[in-house]
C-alpha cells in the first residue's frame, strides 16, 4: 500500500537508485475553473507496455494537458529516447529532449522552474515557461517508511509543496495558453510495478482555498478488504494537520469504459465534513479519469482544484494498448495515425487529423 513521506526521509542515494517509476506531478488552477496538469517521469506506468517491458523504467516520459474552462483540451503524452534525456533526481534536475525542469528547496521553500520547447504532432509546437513556488510540505506527526532507509523504496508518496502558487505560459502555432493560480508539487517512487502493489484504485485530489490547501488520498486494495484514508489540511506556512476520516459517497456515475466513479465525496472528521464533487471529467479511459473539482469545507468557503481516479490492475492491458499508442507521441516514431486527434496544442482535433493526412505525415 502506498504511504506518505516528507522529501527528507529519502536520502541522495534512495532517489538516485533504479525503479519501477519516478514521477514529478504538477498542477495549477484558478478559481474559474482553468486547469493545467504537468508530468515529467522515467517508467510511467500509463504508458503502453508497461506490464510487459522488463527495462520499462528506462522509458522517459512527459505529459502536459490545459484545460480552458470554456471547454475543450491541450494535450501532449511525449515518450523520449533515454538517449535524449538526463534524470538527477537527487538535485531536482531534468531533460527532456530541449525542455529542462528544475526542483530546488531553499530555506523551507521549494520552487520549480521549467523551461517548454516541445515539437508536437502536426508541425505544431509549445514554447514557454512553467513555474512554481510554495512552502515546503511540513507535517509533524512522524511518518515511517515503508521500509528500511537501505532497502529499494516502494510506492511512497513524497508531497513538496501542496499550498503553493504557480504560472504557465505557453505559446503554439496558432495562439497562446497563459494560467496563474494556486498550485501542487509532489512524487512518487516505487521499486514494485502499480499493477504488482496489490491497489484496486485510489482517488486522489487537491483543492486550494484561500488560506490552506485540502489534499485527500483515498485507496482501496486489490481484496476489498482494506482502505486507507489520508486526508491533508495545510496552511499558508506548508504545515500539515492530517484528519482522520470516513469516507461517505454518492452520485456514482458509469463512464463508456466500465470506470464507476463517486461523483460526491464527504469525508466526515471530527472538524467537520468537508465535501469534494467531481464536476468535470476532462480525461478518461479505463483505468485512469481526471477531474476538475470544488469542495466545501466546514467554515463554508468554497473551493476548486484537480483530482484523479487510478486503477492499477486495469493498466497496460494486451487489448488497450493501440488505443494508448493512439495517445502517445513517440519521438522517433512509430506513431499511430490517429495521433493527431488526440495530441496538440491548437486546432480542432478533427482539422488536425485531416491537416495530417494532407501533408502524408501523420507520425511527425
Amino acid at each position: 500500500m502506498l504511504q506518505l513521506i516528507k522529501a527528507a526521509d529519502l536520502n541522495s542515494q534512495q532517489l538516485a537508485a533504479p525503479a519501477s517509476f519516478k514521477w514529478i506531478y504538477m498542477d495549477l488552477m484558478d478559481r474559474d475553473g482553468n486547469g493545467l496538469v504537468a508530468v515529467y517521469s522515467s517508467g510511467l506506468p500509463f504508458l503502453a507496455g508497461s506490464r510487459s517491458q522488463y527495462a520499462h523504467s528506462l522509458r522517459p516520459s512527459l505529459h502536459l494537458a490545459a484545460y480552458p474552462a470554456n471547454g475543450g483540451q491541450h494535450y501532449l503524452l511525449q515518450e523520449f529516447p533515454p538517449n535524449e534525456t538526463e534524470f538527477d533526481w537527487p538535485s531536482g534536475r531534468a531533460r527532456l529532449g530541449r525542455s529542462q525542469f528544475q526542483t530546488r528547496t531553499e530555506s523551507g521553500h521549494v520552487e520549480l522552474e521549467a523551461e517548454l520547447d516541445i515539437d508536437l504532432p502536426g508541425q505544431d509546437y509549445w514554447r514557454g515557461h512553467l513555474r512554481l513556488r510554495g512552502p515546503e510540505f511540513k507535517c509533524e506527526e512522524p511518518l515511517p517508511l515503508a521500509s528500511p532507509k537501505s532497502e529499494a523504496p516502494r510506492h511512497l508518496w513524497r508531497p513538496l509543496s501542496i499550498h503553493a502558487s504557480g504560472e504557465v505560459e505557453l505559446r503554439s502555432r496558432k495562439g497562446r495558453f497563459s494560467l496563474r493560480g494556486s498550485a501542487y508539487l509532489d512524487s512518487n517512487f516505487s521499486a514494485i510495478p502499480l499493477h504488482e502493489q496489490g491497489i484496486s484504485r485510489w482517488d486522489w485530489g487537491r483543492v486550494a482555498f484561500s488560506k490552506h490547501t485540502l489534499v485527500y488520498y483515498w485507496l482501496r486494495t486489490s481484496d476489498h478488504a482494506k482502505e486507507k484514508v489520508y486526508l491533508l489540511w495545510v496552511d499558508e506556512q506548508g504545515h500539515a494537520q492530517r484528519l482522520e476520516a470516513r469516507v461517505r459517497a454518492s452520485s456514482l456515475s458509469l463512464s463508456s469504459y466500465g470506470v464507476a466513479t463517486r461523483r460526491e465525496l464527504e469525508f466526515a472528521t471530527e472538524a467537520g465534513s468537508f465535501v469534494v464533487r467531481l464536476e468535470r471529467r476532462v480525461e478518461h479511459s479505463p483505468f485512469y479519469e481526471r477531474y476538475c473539482l470544488t469542495a466545501t469545507v466546514p467554515s463554508g468557503e468554497h473551493g476548486t482544484g484537480l483530482g484523479e481516479v487510478v486503477l492499477p490492475e486495469r493498466v497496460d492491458r494486451p487489448w488497450m494498448r493501440p488505443f494508448v499508442r493512439m495517445r502517445t507521441h513517440r519521438i522517433g516514431g512509430p506513431n499511430s495515425m490517429w495521433l493527431p486527434l488526440f495530441s496538440g496544442a491548437s486546432g480542432r482535433p478533427l482539422g488536425r487529423f485531416l491537416s495530417s493526412l494532407g501533408r502524408g505525415a501523420p507520425h511527425a
